[in-house]
C-alpha cells in the first residue's frame, strides 16, 4: 500500500533473516522503497550501500544523494557522512564550509564524532573562521559524550591553562585505551 515504515520494516526482516532466508538484495529493494517514499533511516542505509558499494555499485554521486535526503530529514549520522564527503571530496566537490554546516548540524543532534569535528574545524579555521572558544565548547561536549579522541583533544588544549583537568581528560581517554592519550600520560 506504498507505507514507508513498513517498507522500512520489510527491508530489517530480510538483512537479519527473519522468519525467513537472509536475503540483502530483498533488503536493498525495500529499502528503496521506503527510501523513495521518505524513510529517513533507509535513505541512510541506502546512501552507506552505495558509498561502500555493497550489494550495488559504488556510486558517491548516489551515496551523497541518498545522505542528502535522510540528512534534510535531520538524520545526524547522515548529515555527518554527508560533511565528511564534502571535506573531503567525495561528493564531487571540496568544499569544507559545506562540510561544516554538515557537521554542525550533526553536532547539535548530539552526535559525538560531529562535535568533535566542529571543534576542529573551529580550532582550524577549516570550512569557518577560527574561534579557540567555540572549538574547546565541542569538543568539551564530544569529550563529556565519551569519545576518547575528544578527551585526547581536550587534554591537549587545557595542557598549559589547567594541567590537572588535562591530566584528568588524558586519563578517561586512556582508559579507552587510547594511544596518543597514554602517550601523552
Amino acid at each position: 500500500l506504498g507505507d514507508a515504515k513498513a517498507a522500512f520494516v520489510l527491508a530489517n526482516i530480510y538483512y537479519q533473516g527473519l522468519d525467513t532466508k537472509q536475503d540483502d538484495q530483498r533488503g536493498l529493494f525495500w529499502d528503496q522503497i521506503a527510501a523513495e517514499k521518505g524513510h529517513p533511516e533507509s535513505a541512510y542505509r541506502l546512501g552507506l550501500a552505495y558509498q561502500l558499494g555493497q550489494g550495488v555499485g559504488q556510486s558517491n554521486s548516489k551515496a551523497r544523494n541518498w545522505y542528502q535526503q535522510a540528512a534534510l530529514a535531520q538524520h545526524a549520522k547522515a548529515q555527518k557522512l554527508l560533511a565528511n564527503m564534502f571535506e573531503s571530496g567525495a561528493a564531487g566537490e571540496k568544499n569544507p564550509s559545506r562540510a561544516y554546516q554538515w557537521y554542525m548540524r550533526a553536532a547539535q543532534q548530539g552526535l559525538a564524532d560531529a562535535q568533535l569535528k566542529v571543534g576542529s574545524m573551529l580550532l582550524d579555521g577549516r570550512g569557518v573562521e577560527a574561534n579557540r572558544a567555540s572549538a574547546q565548547h565541542w569538543i568539551r561536549k564530544a569529550a563529556n559524550a565519551g569519545n576518547a579522541n575528544a578527551q585526547v583533544a581536550l587534554g591537549v588544549m587545557l595542557t598549559e591553562i589547567d594541567p590537572a583537568e588535562s591530566l584528568s581528560w588524558y586519563e578517561r581517554s586512556a582508559e579507552q585505551g587510547n594511544g596518543v592519550a597514554l602517550q601523552n600520560l
